[in-house]
Formats: C-alpha cells, structure tokens, sequence
C-alpha cells in the first residue's frame, strides 16, 4: 500500500525548551552544576550526585543553610559515614535536612565551635533531636562575657597574685576546651602562670585526651573528683605557697574543690541545672580564702565564656604555645597561619604534630577579634 500523505510535524522553540525542562538532569549535568554553583570538587560533586537522593538531600540542606562548603563536609563525610557503617540509604538518615541545616548555622553564627558539633551531631544521629534543643539543655552555647576576664584579671593583678587556676568539668557540664584555651591565651598575655583543673573526673571512664596536650605544652595538669578524692591532694600541693585566682565556667565544681581542699571551708555549692545543663552561679562576688598549707586562693563567679580585651590580632598567634614553636617555620614572617601558601602551622595540623582542637580554638579567636568592636 502507497504511504499515506502525512504533513510534516514542527514545533516552536518554547515548545521545545518547555519539553526539555521536564526532563530529568543528567548525572553529569547535575555534577558540572554542583561544581559551578557550589563550589565543589569534581571527587565531592561525584559522590553527592551518584544517587539522586543523596543529590536532592544536600540541595535541600544547602538551600536551608545557606553555606554549601558546609553542607558538602557534613553531608559527604559525617552522615554518609553513619549511613555506610548501618549500611542504610539516605532514605533511612536519622538526621532530617532541617536538623542538619540547623547545626550548620549553629557553626556559622559561632553559636558551638566545630568541635561542639561533632557531639552534638552524635546526639542527633542517636536521638534525631533538634540541635538547637541539644545545645539549649546540655548548655553548650557559647556565650562571650568580656566583662568577667576583665574583672577576673584586674583581681589577679590586684591581689599580687601570680597564677590563675582553670577549672573545668570532664562532664556535666561538657568539657569545653575552646573555653580553657581562651583563658589561657589572656594568663599568656598577661604573663601569668596557669594550671589547668579538670574536675568531676567521677562521671567518665578516662579523663579528655585533650589534658595530655596541655601537659606536653608544660601547664601543670590536675584531673580530681570531690567524690571520690581523686587529684585533691596534687591540687592542694599546687596551691600551696601561691595566691591564685579559680575561675571557669560555672558549674564545674570550683567551690566544691576549695572545699575539698581546705575542709570546713563551706563555700556554697550549687547543681547543674537539670534542664540546661549549665551550672547555678553559687559564686556571685569574689571571695579570698587563706590557705591551710600557705597561699591563698581567689573564688570567683563562674562564667559561660571568656572573650578577649585589649589583645592585638598580630599577638594571638604567640599567646598559643604550641603555634608560637612553629610559627617561625613559615614562609612569611607576617603569616597570619589560616590560609598562606608555605604556612608550617598549616602543615602542621595537616601531619598531626598541632591537635586540632588547639587550632580550631585559635581560628575561633582571630575571628571574635574581627567581630569586636575596636
């Protein structure tokens, strides 16, 4: 049979682009995209678009975060390192993009330090809380009290004394290293001599690794418990002979300590709140207190975090011990260690001869300075 006359089709170009944009976007259209908008590598961008879910799920945490380097590292590294070691699909994630969107703003607005957040997205990843509501009850927010170092040192200068004690809590509070290295960049500054307590020892298996770094940076070192009377005797031997001022964040068991220390002291103490997770301010005014065994001691009011006052930005790097012994490596004399090609500091958190957790607290000091007011 002879073919039927048939009239040629043909379609407009807003036809056509109408129908091209119902169509799926290929996987290597989709990894050129995320490379172009978001910045990504090509190896990230692969693995993020390799199965469409895991694809939109980022897009939907970058879109409610607002930062896709953030989103692509907790994304790639930490949920899908969760999901692998249950071998389940993205699907089956127990962190919802708006929890995970949440955190990252909680690390951009400098709300929890990197550190902070990696305990706080184990929480979420056991639990599937909100973020917020963790940081809210275990007290974790950090919150800069200028007022507090500064009243806090002009007490160490005025009573002649000659060493400030840190204390902290391995738990109940959370221990909160980027809080002692504040105060131990203002004691470098203004230099003092510093121990570092760690109390409540009683509430963990073994005392936080990050203690093992102060002591090879040669700060005395004391891990105690009032409960069971670990580490009072090495404190009461450190005090003695010298006028030290006790400060930290609240909570942590400082007037507990001194009465540890010097029996029938009975400064008033005080619990963690069961909701917050913060300390009640039992100390509300400094209070001097004579020594036993020689020396005095200064209590004061606890604190949520140390800002710093009156510190040039070009000095911080000298007020951390450990970056101070490798800064003159680098190959600029005014490196500022965040960035610069040949910076040794870098190299060094690289190999692991700097902890991270000492480099994460002094990015988080160079960028409160840029914050405050000048």
């Amino acid at each position: 049979f002879p073919d039927p006359d048939l009239l040629p089709l043909e379609f407009d170009a807003a036809y056509v682009e109408a129908l091209a944009a119902g169509l799926p976007e290929l996987p290597d259209d989709k990894r050129a995209r995320f490379i172009a908008d978001f910045g990504l590598t090509a190896y990230d961008a692969g693995v993020l678009v390799g199965e469409k879910e895991n694809a939109a799920y980022f897009e939907d945490v970058v879109e409610k975060s607002g930062d896709a380097k953030l989103a692509n590292n907790w994304v790639a590294n930490n949920l899908f390192a969760v999901l692998n070691a249950r071998n389940a699909e993205i699907s089956q994630t127990p962190v919802s993009t708006d929890n995970l969107a949440k955190l990252i703003k909680l690390i951009k607005d400098d709300t929890i330090s990197n550190r902070l957040a990696k305990d706080v997205f184990e929480i979420m990843v056991e639990s599937g809380k909100d973020p917020d509501a963790i940081v809210e009850e275990r007290g974790m927010k950090q919150v800069t009290d200028t007022g507090a170092i500064e009243a806090a040192i002009d007490q160490v200068m005025a009573a002649n004394a000659d060493r400030v004690a840190i204390v902290s809590a391995a738990a109940d509070p959370i221990f909160n290293p980027a809080l002692v290295d504040r105060i131990l960049a203002v004691v470098e500054f203004s230099h003092l001599d510093a121990i570092v307590v760690v109390n409540k020892l009683d509430l963990v298996d073994e005392e936080p690794e990050e203690l093992d770094v102060y002591r090879e940076l040669g700060y005395a070192v004391v891990a105690t418990s009032v409960v069971d009377g670990r580490g009072i005797e090495a404190l009461r031997d450190e005090l003695a002979g010298r006028v030290t001022v006790v400060t930290g964040h609240s909570g942590v068991g400082k007037s507990s300590l001194l009465n540890a220390v010097q029996g029938g002291l009975g400064l008033a103490v005080g619990d963690v709140n069961e909701v917050t997770g913060r300390g009640t301010h039992t100390t509300t005014a400094s209070t001097w207190v004579d020594l036993d065994v020689g020396g005095a001691v200064i209590d004061t009011a606890g604190i949520r975090e140390f800002g710093l006052f009156g510190i040039p930005k070009r000095e911080v790097p000298w007020l951390f011990r450990d970056i101070a012994k490798i800064a003159p490596e680098c190959r600029y004399p005014d490196c500022s260690h965040t960035h610069e090609p040949g910076c040794a500091v870098l190299i060094a958190v690289e190999d692991g001869r700097l902890a991270d957790f000492r480099f994460d607290s002094y990015l988080k000091l160079l960028e409160s300075l840029d914050e405050a007011p000048q």
